[in-house]
């Protein structure tokens, strides 16, 4: 369920809406506040997707959404909701904006959420299946008029239809991962870089520490070569030690709790 503070909901207030419901949509559609579209549109949209197919809708139990959803497509499902018409709006907060206005950051949008479904909701860190999921979420904005901007949930992305299209439109086409949409970099303190969206993948975050690189853009630029690898790798348990892009050692260390990887000088 949503759970709403006040006029507006931060992206961290989503809720898991039931035990059997997957637990968070990572993929959410943007629109104005007060001009999203109605379940009608929402299902034309989903029907103009060539082999997807809409097998359940509205279904009344799914309190507080105006329209649910559940669509089936290449053997796999998923779950698209709108909130009902009224409903407290999101407040966007991304760590990155691609084709946006820095003032569209803090517009209300009116928000509707396509989530991968229960029975593949464990495989949510599958390239495989995040491919599908993206691919599907990019024929389904094409068909929805007055769509703002798309926001890739696990690293606070908002990007505009276009790029959102284009940029996917090539990964499924066989080009590189769509890193600028998986990833983003913040400061932390002063004491260097921490990822965000990689444990979507591997259940860890980077973290660059201060002085690994001269230039921060470097640092970051070195973060997304690391990031790439660690998503087809998984996982670091162990210290690892790699070379680095002007080949100087580097070492690869995984945090006490382990949920960060920390990279260092070698």
């Amino acid at each position: 369920m949503f759970e709403r503070k006040g006029r507006g909901l931060a992206i961290a207030d989503i809720k898991s809406r039931s035990q059997d419901r997957s637990p968070e949509p990572e993929i959410l559609f943007l629109f104005p506040e007060g001009k999203g579209p109605d379940a009608r549109e929402i299902a034309g949209a989903i029907e103009a997707v060539e082999g997807a197919s809409i097998s359940l809708d509205s279904l009344p139990a799914q309190a507080g959404f105006e329209s649910w959803f559940e669509v089936q497509r290449n053997g796999l499902t998923y779950e698209l909701a709108g909130p009902e018409t009224g409903a407290a709006s999101y407040n966007l907060q991304p760590d990155r904006l691609i084709g946006l206005d820095a003032t569209d950051a803090h517009a209300p949008m009116h928000t509707i959420e396509l989530a991968l479904g229960p029975h593949i909701a464990s495989g949510r860190a599958s390239l495989p299946i995040v491919q599908e999921y993206l691919n599907l979420g990019r024929h389904i904005a094409e068909g929805l008029d007055g769509l703002s901007a798309v926001f890739w949930r696990p690293s606070r992305v908002a990007m505009d239809v276009s790029s959102f299209h284009t940029t996917i439109g090539q990964w499924v086409d066989g080009g590189q991962l769509p890193l600028t949409i998986f990833i983003t970099f913040r400061d932390v303190l002063g004491e260097g870089l921490q990822s965000r969206g990689l444990s979507h993948f591997t259940g860890q975050e980077l973290r660059m520490e201060a002085g690994l690189m001269p230039e921060p853009e470097q640092s970051e630029q070195l973060g997304q070569r690391l990031a790439a690898q660690l998503i087809h790798q998984g996982t670091i348990s162990e210290p690892q030690e790699i070379a680095g892009p002007d080949g100087r050692p580097l070492r690869l260390e995984p945090s006490r709790n382990g949920r960060f990887v920390r990279v260092w000088m070698g």
